[in-house]
């Protein structure tokens, strides 16, 4: 259990520590760089050397981490990873209604059925 903790507990530190001002509304990466460690020394996650087409946010991406920190929730009963996983969906989903604001919605699979099975998990808690 203390591994899943660690894992949560970095989700939620990435959800309030992003460098980028556009990724405070608690928005996950599609990745994060832990060389030479997780955290830069001021604080913000590290995202130096990532790959450009990681550096962003996809849907299918922040469910998994939605429904990771919404189990943590069922086990431990911490409100702070109910309340990341509510925020890391509820903040994602806006956007499929138009992609990064152009007005164009995304109709690949993976931005419909990845988010299901969070939202559902977190329905019958």
């Amino acid at each position: 259990m203390w591994r899943a903790r660690i894992l949560g507990d970095s989700l939620l530190y990435a959800q309030t520590h992003d460098p980028n001002p556009s990724y405070a509304d608690g928005r996950l990466r599609d990745s994060y760089f832990v060389a030479p460690s997780f955290v830069t020394s001021g604080g913000p996650v590290q995202l130096d050397g990532a790959p450009a087409y990681l550096n962003g946010t996809a849907v299918g991406n922040v469910a998994w981490a939605g429904l990771a920190l919404a189990r943590l929730y069922a086990y431990t009963g911490g409100q702070s990873y109910l309340d990341g996983a509510l925020n890391s969906l509820l903040r994602g989903f806006p956007r499929l209604q138009g992609w990064g604001g152009s007005g164009v919605r995304p109709t690949w699979w993976d931005h419909g059925v990845s988010p299901s099975p969070a939202i559902l998990d977190m329905s019958f808690d």
